[in-house]
């Protein structure tokens, strides 16, 4: 413990006197933070073997033995990060950011591939075709958490700054789909398999026909729903409630039907991470950030998809008319029936895709009661998230950390029955919804039946 103290306090001092060192020659301050990190590390101070005194890091594995230390710092910059992040400007300037992030990205990407191919066919010693193909695909990656920091240590503020904050963000979610299909390649060279077949035909198997399927049973079962309350105009939570008890029942039956009654649980195999080279040894962040399976960095496009689709362009607008006052956007020519039906569509494909992470990616297995409740902590998500797509994706990862932490304190060893950790996710969603659940009412017709005649 005491050398636990000694090193955190010589962090702390360091990272202060190199701070102040950095104001002097006018550099930014997470510069200094890096270079006292540097200094503090196995590879400076941890060489000349004073670690034992608590100064500096001897190792690798010491430094990863303060993990805890990491991660709580982590939470602080990621929300510091997620406060300054306005969908009020992505709404405002999203197709210029999207634009310039994708062009930033797909360039950059191209131009260091031809770079490092052409230093493989001169100097094949030195990198081998796999690496250079994926080497290309990382030096798109950039670092918001950095480009924050410089921006708030001199308090730049405009439309050039607000553009390249959202930039950033946009960059590295291209740049995690280019990474992706270019670490596929690089796979199958190294595994000598360079057939069109291997490259392009298993990953397309692997994770579109996996997410397709689950797409289109969720669709299927969301119909029996869309045709209940918007063409029969039922009650929306009745058939929401039969609905919820008949998908579960379904999914059983099916599985009994086709792997038949066994208490065997049938294996899969689960879908790989997708992990990024050299950022994913970053510690802390980079397992969190940079080795998660592509429905993860799926999400993280959706979330800025969405935003940009209800806010910025025609049908979006004609989507939100519908759920605020459905009478109104018929007024305005807009087919109600249809974009219902539409909407019901996409939400149960979305649904089925959710549910086939939690068989593909989550679990390698299906069980009876696999779903145990997350769509309920969907619903609280959206009114946490006060019915935004980034608000949602900030409710899901609380949601999400409560789910984690009650999985580590099961594996702990504390002496208190497994039970009680499990009721973690559920007992925060109560008190989130008792919070702030009827300050948010959401759309104005939520909920509600539209019938024709009534307009």
């Amino acid at each position: 413990m005491e050398q636990l103290l000694i090193c955190m306090s010589l962090s702390l001092i360091a990272g202060l006197l190199a701070s102040r060192a950095a104001k002097a020659v006018r550099l930014p301050a997470v510069t200094s933070y890096l270079v006292a990190g540097l200094l503090l590390g196995p590879f400076f101070l941890g060489r000349l073997g004073l670690s034992g005194w608590g100064f500096g890091f001897g190792s690798l594995a010491q430094v990863e033995s303060y993990g805890i230390i990491t991660q709580v710092a982590l939470g602080f910059i990621a929300f510091v990060i997620g406060n300054e992040f306005r969908l009020s400007a992505l709404e405002s300037m999203g197709r210029q950011a999207v634009t310039v992030g994708i062009l930033q990205a797909v360039i950059t990407t191209v131009l260091v591939d031809i770079a490092l191919v052409a230093l493989h066919f001169a100097r094949p010693d030195v990198i081998s075709m796999a690496s250079a193909i994926t080497l290309g695909a990382i030096a798109s990656a950039t670092a918001p958490a950095a480009t924050l920091m410089v921006v708030k240590q001199y308090k730049a503020s405009g439309p050039l700054t607000r553009l390249l904050l959202m930039v950033v963000a946009i960059d590295d979610a291209v740049g995690l789909v280019l990474f992706s299909a270019s670490f596929g390649i690089a796979n199958a060279l190294e595994q000598g398999r360079i057939d069109p077949i291997s490259i392009l035909l298993e990953p397309l198997v692997e994770i579109v026909l996996s997410l397709g399927l689950g797409a289109l049973a969720g669709l299927l079962v969301n119909m029996i729903y869309a045709f209940s309350t918007v063409t029969l105009c039922a009650d929306h939570t009745v058939y929401g409630m039969a609905i919820n008890i008949f998908a579960p029942a379904l999914a059983s039956f099916i599985y009994r039907v086709y792997f038949g009654t066994g208490s065997d649980l049938k294996q899969i195999v689960t879908m790989p991470s997708v992990a990024i080279p050299g950022l994913k040894d970053i510690p802390v962040i980079g397992p969190l950030l940079f080795d998660q399976s592509p429905m993860v960095y799926l999400a993280i496009l959706l979330v800025v998809f969405t935003s940009v689709f209800f806010n910025r362009t025609r049908a979006g607008l004609s989507y939100k008319a519908v759920g605020e006052h459905p009478q109104a956007a018929a007024t305005l020519g807009i087919n109600v029936i249809g974009v219902k039906y539409i909407a019901c569509a996409i939400c149960g494909a979305l649904a089925g895709m959710g549910g086939a992470y939690l068989t593909t990616c989550y679990s390698s297995t299906y069980t009876d009661g696999i779903v145990a409740g997350r769509g309920f902590i969907a619903l609280a998500a959206v009114i946490f998230g006060r019915w935004s797509a980034g608000g949602v994706l900030l409710a899901c990862l609380f949601f999400g950390f409560c789910d984690a932490l009650q999985i580590r304190l099961q594996v702990s060893g504390i002496g208190i029955p497994y039970q009680f950790f499990q009721m973690i996710p559920y007992v925060a969603t109560v008190i989130v919804l008792s919070a702030i659940g009827t300050r948010q009412s959401g759309p104005k017709a939520n909920g509600q039946a539209y019938r024709k005649e009534q307009r």
